[in-house]
């Protein structure tokens, strides 16, 4: 069963709340991200923690001396061990996902699904960010994929909102004005 979205959310805003107080955001999501590639590695840590057969209380304390270990955060140790306290340790990835949303949305950072046919270099990442972040007047975090299919140029998108520069949005559009003729 899935974590609902709201609720993701709802403790993913009380983790930012806390982490921009202390200034710890980045610190926080990387460890937050640190835990849950632990946790898919170590198969017999997750199933401790989710096991309701043990108590609480016994998990609470593997937890504590596992995060111990890793000199981690305050703020993130709090929020690992209240999560396992609520029983709600197995949702992590989806609280995590709505961390990051929330944390953008906080630091007006907006997202862009960019595809293009083939890598792009790094200076045109950079420009391509750049004039994003100039038609929307915010600061802008690109997430790439490769598209074959698109043949060439570039296809963003941002929020609901397509911008399909791609040659094969060109060649469908020549084909509507030649069949128009």
């Amino acid at each position: 069963m899935a974590l609902s979205k709201s609720i993701a959310t709802r403790y993913a805003r009380a983790l930012v709340d806390v982490a921009l107080e202390r200034n710890a955001q980045d610190r926080i999501l990387v460890e937050l991200e640190e835990f849950q590639s632990l946790l898919e590695k170590q198969h017999e840590l997750r199933d401790v923690l989710e096991n309701p057969a043990l108590p609480v209380l016994i998990r609470v304390n593997i937890l504590r001396e596992v995060l111990r270990r890793g000199q981690i955060d305050r703020g993130t140790e709090n929020f690992l061990l209240f999560l396992l306290s609520k029983n709600r340790q197995r949702y992590l990835r989806e609280v995590l996902q709505a961390f990051m949303e929330q944390l953008d949305l906080r630091l007006g950072i907006i997202s862009a699904d960019v595809a293009t046919a083939f890598e792009l270099s790094i200076p045109q990442r950079e420009q391509l960010r750049m004039r994003l972040a100039a038609m929307t007047g915010r600061k802008v975090k690109l997430n790439f994929v490769i598209d074959r299919a698109i043949i060439g140029g570039v296809v963003v998108k941002i929020g609901s909102t397509i911008y399909d520069g791609s040659v094969k949005m060109q060649l469908h559009l020549l084909r509507q004005c030649m069949a128009a003729s």
